[in-house]
């Protein structure tokens, strides 16, 4: 597990080579969640907390299709963290104001 800050917000994240799947956290142990796809963006899900459906993660498959291979990985999943974080957490976007 790494950690980065996005706009003001801690993110942890894990990539799973055996799995080839990107796991990103905005909290460290979420309670019960559910996923939705994301449109447009196929093998990416958003993972919500049950409770009060509040955006906790990230998750994409076929993570190695998704990072830049021009780079290292290690700096290829920071980038691509941050490129999902940017796009797909409101949080970021308010923090970012």
């Amino acid at each position: 597990m790494a950690q980065l800050m996005v706009h003001g917000r801690q993110v942890t994240y894990d990539y799973d080579t055996a799995q080839n799947m990107l796991y990103i956290l905005f909290e460290a142990n979420p309670s019960a969640t559910f996923y939705a796809d994301v449109p447009d963006m196929p093998g990416v899900m958003l993972r919500y907390r049950i409770s009060d459906e509040s955006l906790v993660g990230i998750t994409v498959h076929d993570g190695s299709n998704w990072l830049a291979a021009d780079v290292p990985q290690d700096a290829a999943l920071r980038q691509l963290v941050h490129t999902f974080v940017r796009q797909l957490d409101p949080q970021s976007v308010d923090r970012a104001s």
